[in-house]
C-alpha cells in the first residue's frame, strides 16, 4: 500500500518533488493543487519542464480535471486556501506554494503529515539535509 501524498504548488519545486516521487513505488501523488487554472498549462509544463528537461512517460488531460500517464492518474485542484483541500485518506501533504500558511491552520488539516518546502519559523522543526535530518521526531513532529 502507497503513501498517499497532496502537492500544494507545481512550481518549480513543486514539479521536481513530483519527477522525485513518480519513480517511487512507495508514494502516490493523488492530487496536485495549483492556482494556475489551466490543467493544460500545468501539463505542459511538467512534460516539458525548461531546466529538467521532457518526462519521458508523458501527462495527459483526461476528464477536465485530472492529469494521467502510463503510472499515475492525479486530479488536480485549483484552491487558493490550503484549509479547502479534501485530505481524506491523504498521509502527506507537501506544500512548495512558497505561501506561509498559519501554523494553526495547518496543524487543523486531517493528514499525518506535513512538509513545507520553504522555512516556517513555528513548524515542529526546520530540517536542513546534511546538517540536522537526525533531529526529526516522526511520532511528534508534524510539520
Amino acid at each position: 500500500m502507497s503513501i498517499k501524498i497532496v502537492l500544494n504548488g507545481a512550481g518549480r519545486i513543486g514539479k521536481s518533488i513530483l519527477k522525485q516521487l513518480l519513480d517511487e513505488e512507495n508514494f502516490e501523488v493523488v492530487v496536485i493543487n495549483e492556482i494556475n487554472p489551466s490543467v493544460e498549462n500545468i501539463v505542459y509544463s511538467i512534460n516539458y519542464d525548461s531546466t529538467y528537461g521532457k518526462l519521458n512517460d508523458k501527462f495527459e488531460v483526461i476528464e477536465n480535471s485530472f492529469i494521467q500517464n502510463q503510472k499515475s492518474k492525479i486530479k488536480i485542484t485549483n484552491y487558493k486556501d490550503i484549509s479547502e483541500l479534501n485530505l481524506d485518506g491523504v498521509d502527506i501533504l507537501i506544500d512548495a506554494s512558497g505561501q506561509k500558511t498559519d501554523l494553526n491552520i495547518l496543524r487543523n488539516l486531517k493528514v499525518d503529515k506535513i512538509i513545507l518546502t520553504h522555512p516556517q519559523k513555528d513548524a515542529d522543526i526546520n530540517i536542513d539535509l546534511g546538517v540536522n535530518e537526525e533531529k526529526i521526531d516522526l511520532k511528534n513532529h508534524k510539520i
